[in-house]
C-alpha cells in the first residue's frame, strides 16, 4: 500500500461505518414508528374490542394476506363496484344499521359465523384485523370507527364486502372481469 492510498481506505472505511449509522438510525426510527402505530391501534380500536371479549389478530404492510382485494378493481377509496356486474348494494342510514348490512351481505355469502375474516381499511398505519365472521359482526360498529371506509375478507376467498363512507353495504362473491383487478392502493 502506498502512502496515497491511505487515505483513501481511511475515507472509504469512515464512509461505510457511516452507512451502517444511518442503516442502524433508520432501522430504530421504523421500530419507533411501528410501535406507535400498535399503541395508536390500541389505544382507539385495540381496547375497545379486547374490553368487549373479542379475540384477533393484528396484520400489518409486513403480512402478505391480502385475500381476494388484488383481483376487485380498487380504486382510491372504494371498489369499483360498476365493474362488479353481479355486486349487490344495500343502503344503511346508521351505524347500526350497516351492522346489520354486514351480517347480511356475510349471511348471504354463506359465511358462516366461526369462519376468519379480514377487516381492512386501506389506512396506512393501521393493521388489518383477522377475527371470525360472528366477531366482525358482533363488533361492526367499533370495527366501522377505524377508517371510514371498511373491507371485509376472508383469505382463501373470491368474495368481498365493502362498508362505504356514504352509508352503502356492497357484497360480491366473485370479482368482475380479470383485466380489471389489481389496481388498488394496497398491492402486496
Amino acid at each position: 500500500m502506498t502512502h496515497q492510498d491511505e487515505p483513501e481506505t481511511r475515507r472509504a472505511a469512515l464512509a461505510a461505518k457511516r452507512d451502517a449509522l444511518y442503516a442502524q438510525q433508520a432501522q430504530r426510527t421504523a421500530r419507533q414508528r411501528h410501535a406507535e402505530e400498535v399503541a395508536d391501534f390500541h389505544r382507539y380500536h385495540g381496547a375497545a374490542l379486547e374490553a368487549a371479549g373479542a379475540r384477533f389478530e393484528l396484520l400489518w404492510d409486513t403480512d402478505t394476506r391480502r385475500g381476494p382485494l388484488t383481483r376487485y378493481p380498487i380504486g382510491f377509496a372504494s371498489v369499483h363496484w360498476s365493474l362488479v356486474p353481479h355486486a349487490v348494494v344495500e343502503h344503511g342510514a346508521t351505524q347500526a344499521h350497516l351492522a346489520e348490512l354486514l351480517e347480511r351481505a356475510l349471511h348471504a355469502l354463506r359465511v358462516a359465523p366461526a369462519s376468519t375474516v379480514i377487516v381492512d381499511w386501506g389506512v396506512s398505519r393501521m393493521p388489518r384485523v383477522v377475527l371470525s365472521s360472528a366477531d366482525a359482526c358482533t363488533h361492526a360498529i367499533a370495527l366501522m370507527r377505524g377508517g371510514s371506509d371498511m373491507w371485509v375478507y376472508a383469505e382463501e376467498g373470491a368474495w368481498l364486502v365493502e362498508v362505504h363512507h356514504d352509508d352503502r353495504v356492497t357484497y360480491a362473491d366473485r370479482p368482475g372481469l380479470p383485466e380489471h383487478a389489481g389496481e388498488g392502493w394496497r398491492q402486496g
